[in-house]
């Protein structure tokens, strides 16, 4: 059976847009879409290939983000790139390849990460911000600071 996650990762990949905000240590990768349950099962993909461990942040509606960092990124989507490998082929394509599937699942993933967009999808002046629209915008009025600790990112 294949499984759900990455049944979907192509259609995922013609379909959402993938954006970074490099932080230092900690980055904010943000998932825009204009379908919500790509939006959802994207960010399911990279919680479940552990990029992170805490709820998506909604930005607007058409923009999640998360925290991670880029080496936990990178891991999750060769892990999501191993499993599609492994499902499209049944993983008996790979059983007298050197290595397996694991190198080509981390050419993949480092071909998608270099797809990222930097962006600094906080400020209103972003790119994605103003491609949602003003009515997608809205203030809390309260700045808080999130506790990047290893467990949460």
């Amino acid at each position: 059976m294949s499984h759900p996650l990455c049944y979907t990762r192509h259609t995922i990949m013609e379909d959402t847009k993938l954006l970074y905000q490099n932080c230092g240590t900690n980055w904010a990768v943000g998932i825009s879409c204009d379908d919500e349950t790509l939006l959802e099962q994207t960010f399911n993909s990279f919680w479940n290939h552990g990029a992170t461990s805490s709820e998506p942040h909604k930005l607007t509606g058409n923009l999640w983000y998360f925290w991670t960092t880029p080496e936990k990124l990178l891991k999750a989507m060769t892990n999501a790139a191993l499993f599609k490998l492994l499902n499209d082929a049944g993983g008996v394509a790979w059983k007298h390849t050197k290595g397996g599937a694991m190198p080509q699942a981390r050419i993949m993933a480092k071909q998608r990460m270099d797809e990222m967009e930097s962006d600094n999808f906080f400020s209103p002046r972003s790119k994605s911000v103003r491609a949602a629209g003003a009515e997608d915008c809205y203030s809390l009025g309260t700045i808080r600071a999130e506790n990047l600790s290893d467990t949460d990112a």
